[in-house]
């Protein structure tokens, strides 16, 4: 019996150290985080621009007009004027708003894109969150794959069609991420391959480059 124990032991601690895929964010379901005791559910809402060349600069997102990209925890039922007063809060696109905040210049002009969070907590009361650590701190701690993945997601834009692996560790998961950049994409041009840790709180540590192979059509795109 003591020798069946300790294969047992072995076997769990050796599946423990497997390097395992993590899927694309839009493949987890809502049900896959683990929200704080308080919060009942978290809609992420994108919002777009279009800055056509020679036109005004400042021009402003619009709160009316969004895409919904994610949705954590599954949405109370609540009233339809509930409802509609949560699905027209404005958003907040000052400066310290910062998910997944992107522009890309093209030859027309400049697409600009930011991302704001919307939650309904367990007494109903609505809230916006604009930063990524509100996010973070909703959800953790980080101890699922979904969630490992929304981390990685809020912070890296261009690792979207990444290939990415991760193992947990003592306090946290160890991350491998892979990825091809091609001639149609801003930066340096070809696979690259990166090594860094989630900590349990949601913090990225120690992230390093672990190689980097250019390909033979590549061309550096600036």
């Amino acid at each position: 019996m003591k020798f069946i124990t300790i294969i047992l032991l072995t076997v769990s601690l050796s599946s423990a150290n497997i390097w395992k895929e993590l899927k694309p964010i839009a493949s987890y379901k809502s049900t896959d985080y683990r929200l704080n005791s308080n919060i009942a559910y978290i809609e992420l809402r994108r919002y777009q621009k279009y800055i056509k060349s020679g036109s005004n600069m400042d021009k402003s997102f619009n709160s009316n007009i969004y895409i919904k990209v994610l949705q954590i925890g599954e949405q109370p039922k609540i009233s339809s004027n509930q409802l509609r007063r949560f699905n027209s809060i404005k958003g907040d696109f000052g400066d310290i708003s910062n998910i997944r905040k992107d522009s890309m210049s093209l030859m027309s002009g400049c697409s600009c894109n930011i991302v704001n969070a919307f939650m309904i907590d367990k007494n109903s009361k609505m809230w916006r969150l604009n930063e990524v650590k509100d996010i973070v701190n909703s959800i953790k701690p980080i101890d699922t794959p979904a969630e490992i993945r929304l981390i990685i997601w809020l912070h890296y834009i261009k690792f979207d069609k990444s290939k990415i692996r991760y193992k947990k560790i003592e306090d946290g998961f160890d991350i491998l991420l892979e990825y091809e950049n091609s001639l149609l994409n801003r930066g340096e041009c070809g696979k690259f391959g990166y090594k860094f840790t989630i900590d349990k709180s949601g913090k990225v540590l120690n992230m390093h480059q672990i190689y980097k192979a250019k390909s033979d059509d590549c061309i550096t795109v600036d």
